[in-house]
This record gives C-alpha cells, sequence and structure tokens, in this order.
C-alpha cells in the first residue's frame, strides 16, 4: 500500500483540497486511490491522526474542545486508520491519501512518533508539503488569527528548513514540495495540481470541483477581530456573551460588498519579513522553488529581532478609519438570520457523535 501523506503548510489551500478531494472520492477509487471519509465531526479531514503523535494542545481547537485528554482522540486515531486500511484492501484500492495541515512539525507535534503508525500500513510513504511566499503567508495567517479568536498578530516569520529537514529525516524520503502560488499552481487550482503533481492523474480526464474554502476576509473585518480580541485578551469579558454576538457579526457580515478593502500590510512589515526570510533561499537551492516577489540577493536575515516590533493590528496593517466605521455599522444592521445560516452551512458535514465513537 502506498501512503501519501500531505502535511501542509497550513494556510496553503488545504481545506480546498480537503473538500475538493473528498468530493471526488469515487473518481479517484476508479484510479485505485482512497480518500477516507474520517471519524471526526467533519468527515473531510484528517486531524484525527495527530492524536496519534502530539500532545492534548497539539490537536486542532475544536478537538481540544471534544476532548479533555489525548487518550479518546488516539483512540479514534487508530480506528480510522484500521478503517481507511480494511475500505482500501476491500476496494482493491493501493493508494491512501491522507490530509491534515496539522501534520506539519511543530514542539506539540513529533512526527517520529507517526512514523510506525503509517509505516504498519506500508513503507511506501510519501510526505507531500505546499509553501507559500513569506509575506502572503504572514497575511494569510493573520486573517486566519482574526478568525480562530487568537486575538492576535502572528510572529511573523514562519521557518521552513528545520520542519523539511525533519521530515525528510522520519521519513527516510525528501517530501514532495509544491509551490502555493497561483503562477506556479496547475490551472491556478491546488487541487488540479494536486491530482496532477503528486496523484499523477491526467487532470482533463477528472471532473475537479470548482472549490472557495476559506475565502479572503476584508481588511476591515481583520482589523476589527484583532482589536476586539486584544481588549478581551486584556479584560475578563472574553467570553462574554454580547462580544460573541459581536465576534459573530463582524466575520460574518458581507465582505464583498463595496466599501470594504483587501487586507493590506505595511509595506516595512512586508520588506522586513521578506529579508529576513533565508529558509526560502535554502528553499530555492534545494528544491527550485523560487517566488517572483523576492529579491534574493537583498535576503540576509540581519533584521530579523526587528520582527519583534509588530505587535498590535496598527503595527502590521493599513487601515482606512471611515471604512472601517462604515464597516461597523454595517455588521451591527446584519440580520441575525445571516449568522445563524451560516453556522449552519459549518454543521452540515458533522457526523453524530455515537457514530464518531464507533
Amino acid at each position: 500500500m502506498k501512503i501519501i501523506l500531505h502535511m501542509g503548510l497550513p494556510k496553503t489551500g488545504s481545506t480546498s483540497l480537503q473538500v475538493g478531494l473528498w468530493q471526488m472520492r469515487d473518481q479517484l477509487a476508479r484510479h485505485g486511490i482512497l480518500y477516507p471519509s474520517s471519524n471526526e465531526n467533519d468527515v473531510r479531514f484528517h486531524h484525527i491522526l495527530t492524536a496519534l503523535f502530539g500532545t492534548h494542545e497539539g490537536l486542532t481547537r475544536s478537538l481540544r474542545k471534544r476532548f479533555t485528554s489525548i487518550e479518546e482522540p488516539r483512540k479514534l486515531g487508530l480506528a480510522f486508520l484500521r478503517a481507511a486500511t480494511e475500505t482500501a484492501l476491500s476496494t482493491g484500492a493501493h493508494t491512501i491519501v491522507l490530509s491534515s495541515e496539522v501534520i506539519f512539525p511543530s514542539h506539540e507535534r513529533q512526527i517520529a512518533n507517526f512514523h510506525p503508525h503509517l509505516a504498519a500500513l506500508g513503507a511506501d510513504i510519501e510526505p507531500v508539503v505546499y509553501v507559500r511566499e513569506p509575506a502572503d503567508l504572514y497575511k494569510s495567517r493573520l486573517q486566519q488569527k482574526s478568525k480562530d479568536c487568537s486575538f492576535r498578530p502572528p510572529y511573523p516569520l514562519r521557518t521552513l528548513r528545520p520542519e523539511l529537514e525533519e521530515i525528510a529525516t522520519v521519513f527516510g524520503v525528501r517530501p514532495v514540495v509544491r509551490s502555493y502560488h497561483r503562477d506556479h499552481l496547475k490551472s491556478r487550482d491546488v487541487v488540479t495540481d494536486f491530482c496532477a503533481h503528486v496523484l499523477g492523474l491526467d487532470t482533463a480526464a477528472l471532473d475537479i470541483p470548482e472549490v472557495h474554502e476559506n475565502t479572503s476576509m476584508s481588511a476591515e473585518a481583520v482589523f476589527a477581530l484583532l482589536m476586539l480580541g486584544e481588549g478581551a485578551a486584556a479584560g475578563a469579558w472574553r467570553d462574554d456573551v454580547r462580544v460573541r454576538s459581536l465576534r459573530d457579526r463582524l466575520r460574518w457580515c458581507p465582505t464583498g460588498s463595496s466599501g470594504v478593502s483587501p487586507v493590506r500590510l505595511k509595506p516595512q512589515l512586508v520588506a522586513d519579513i521578506r529579508a529576513a526570510a533565508v529558509d526560502y533561499v535554502w528553499l530555492r537551492d534545494a528544491y527550485g522553488i523560487s517566488f517572483p516577489e523576492l529579491d534574493y540577493a537583498s535576503i540576509s536575515g540581519a533584521n530579523v529581532e526587528r520582527l519583534t516590533d509588530y505587535k498590535s493590528p496598527a503595527d502590521v496593517m493599513e487601515i482606512d478609519p471611515q471604512a472601517l466605521a462604515a464597516y461597523f455599522l454595517r455588521a451591527m444592521e446584519e440580520p441575525e438570520q445571516t449568522v445563524s445560516a451560516f453556522r449552519e452551512e459549518r454543521r452540515k458535514w458533522r457526523v453524530p457523535r455515537k457514530q464518531n465513537a464507533a
């Protein structure tokens, strides 16, 4: 059995890829490829696997809320692997695709402890990682921070070399590394790119769904949520029901209407992130992946300490105060039904807890 292990990075179209592969599971099965449904609340994602090699703190936020310890999710992770193997054997599949962006190495998730579980399924394990231009990655992480209630800007620099070298050491093979850049992805689509360059399929013969998950938020929404959270983190009202209601209205107020702006980082921050991105020089030399936005001759890392100066939303984002005020007013006028409808959409792919436990 061949195991294709998509490991991230986070914020490189992983959700769109997982949703697309799940929708294509019947087509993939005809090519001997299994994309298994998980036993999580959302059957499309394989985040439960992180319980096999990480701590409770290393689980996704939804899993941490659901489980108070690591033991039960570990049982679910093992059950998921057993079920995937049995399905592959019964259907004649020669390849299993597993996908979770949080498998990417971290202090809370030691992938060396994951390898024995996968090696029990088959010796042929192919790790896959997508990488993104550093300033663009930071901007996407900033939006995620505002949505997932972290309420603070992320540290601007994301390392790559130690993690990719750890993956190669643990699995005994260099990972497949692809560029998550619109000009580099096949057909400018991550699902198409994965099918073509990782699965080796003829994409012209496939019905590849058009998936738009985790669409970009407006600058006004991101800034408002980060500022709201900055105040919440400093006080005792973070879990106040009124704050949660305000957060939901700000998050789901339409961001495609007139009067809203795309997220724009401060130019100096962009310059500092790119000049500090020494791992991207290594990435170019080791994997042949380069990004047109980077001036590789100017990358030295000498300014890395300056990145700690970017601490608040006002430090990192350009924002129009009038547009921000207008967005706040529009969010307050948003019907409650809109927020409720989105919450219902998020529950669409959940499965009953009893089925999960089974």
